[in-house]
């Protein structure tokens, strides 16, 4: 404080003047006080109507939330409220919950009358791994057991019957003209299996998923757990692979009739090792400590640096399933889960709503192109056949492999089984099948 008295040498020393001098410096002092202290206060108003716009605008943001893993955690739990580590069963009934830092992101339970009504007139596509696979099938029989399968896709064939059953891809409709397709076409260049298959996504009209889908549409790919040693391969080899795709996908996507691609993360695998190796083990392992150490797993370590340089979206499923080491159902198997609810799956199904719900009404994915209206029945029969049936155009027909050696050599005694003939196009595929896999052995 500038003013003071001196009481020691009997009289005042500063005059009025002098008071008024160091007064005046006082306030001036007290003015450049209140003036940045009301700056701040309007800067923190400023802030909080900028969240609160944020917040309101739950599309933009919560799409982007919902794909950073720090910011949300997902809480397992029996049915009977124990945790995972206080149960020695295999595949108990499971329930989630989950957590995010924007409240409005966290995601609610799965309900597959919200999705048809979201995903109308789209077709969506799983291609990868086993385990992309088993979460499209779970995604169709939640969607099934809720009576919302139309048994058949404007097909003569209804629906994916006589495919699904005979190769690794196959395709089920839905009420309000939705296709899912389920492909277990690993578009892997792992050294020792599909080295030379399916890798041909985008490049040119050959390419599998080129001209035969809208941008509205969308594929989640996936491909990780087979890049280990024990497949021939590493996960450094995913570099180029992802490369060639995502950059074919990006040079092709104004030119041909492409769709939207979003990366879906590799799951945790529950060995000592944090993935799978030559020699199975009896028990799985909680790979928390592991899980310290690699937040992302030893594939998406690798992945995510170059799916977030093309600025794809990214459906994370990783860091949910860390725990759930005791949903294995079969002894050494610490890669496959179990279905439904019984594994990730259920929560899964309910994240994908989350992401599709955000991401369609930020227009993250397009929408619908003319001809897809209710009065059209979203062209669903064209659009089936230009997945499944179409002699030389179809995705099927493009296809290196379609089916796993055991499968395809089985396909005369299916031949008079219920589903019918096999159809052209699927024979066809099936015996470049034969001709590849005979070609490696």
């Amino acid at each position: 404080w500038p003013y003071r008295l001196d009481f020691g040498s009997g009289h005042h020393r500063s005059s009025m003047l002098s008071l008024s001098e160091r007064l005046g410096i006082s306030f001036k002092y007290l003015s450049i006080f209140c003036v940045l202290y009301l700056f701040e206060i309007c800067h923190q108003r400023r802030s909080d109507v900028q969240y609160a716009t944020q917040s309101t605008n739950k599309a933009l943001s919560c799409f982007q939330e919902l794909q950073n893993p720090r910011n949300q955690e997902v809480e397992w739990k029996t049915i009977y409220g124990t945790s995972l580590r206080n149960i020695a069963t295999k595949c108990p009934l499971l329930t989630w919950g989950h957590q995010a830092i924007n409240s409005a992101c966290m995601v609610g339970p799965f309900d597959p009358h919200v999705f048809v009504s979201i995903f109308r007139g789209r077709t969506l596509l799983f291609f990868g791994d086993s385990l992309s696979s088993m979460s499209c099938t779970n995604l169709q029989n939640d969607l099934r057991n809720a009576g919302l399968s139309t048994n058949s896709s404007g097909s003569s064939y209804r629906g994916l019957d006589p495919f699904r059953l005979r190769m690794t891809f196959g395709c089920q409709g839905f009420r309000n003209g939705i296709l899912i397709c389920c492909g277990w076409v690993a578009f892997s260049n792992a050294k020792l299996e599909r080295k030379i298959a399916n890798q041909n996504m985008f490049t040119t009209n050959n390419g599998i998923a080129v001209n035969v889908l809208d941008p509205c549409d969308l594929v989640i790919w996936n491909s990780g757990v087979h890049h280990t040693r024990s497949f021939g391969g590493f996960a450094e080899d995913l570099i180029p692979l992802i490369n060639t795709t995502f950059t074919a996908w990006y040079n092709t996507k104004d030119k041909l009739s492409v769709p939207s691609i979003w990366w879906k993360e590799s799951y945790a695998q529950h060995y000592s090792t944090g993935h799978w190796v030559t020699r199975r083990q009896k028990v799985c392992r909680d790979i928390g400590m592991i899980h310290n150490e690699n937040e992302t797993g030893i594939f998406n370590s690798v992945t995510e640096p170059l799916v977030t340089d093309f600025n794809i979206p990214i459906f994370r499923v990783y860091r949910a399933s860390v725990p759930l080491y005791r949903a294995h159902n079969i002894t050494g198997d610490c890669t496959h889960f179990c279905p439904g609810d019984r594994g990730p799956m259920g929560h899964d199904n309910a994240l994908l709503l989350a992401l599709l719900t955000n991401a369609i009404q930020e227009n993250s994915l397009p929408p619908l192109p003319s001809e897809r209206n209710p009065g059209s029945g979203y062209n669903t029969e064209k659009r089936w056949n230009m997945l499944m049936e179409h002699p030389t155009d179809s995705l099927i027909a493009k296809l290196d492999i379609c089916a796993n050696p055991y499968s395809s050599s089985k396909r005369h005694r299916w031949e008079t089984d219920k589903y019918g003939p096999i159809p052209e196009v699927l024979e066809q595929c099936l015996k470049r099948s034969e001709k590849i896999h005979s070609s490696k052995h």
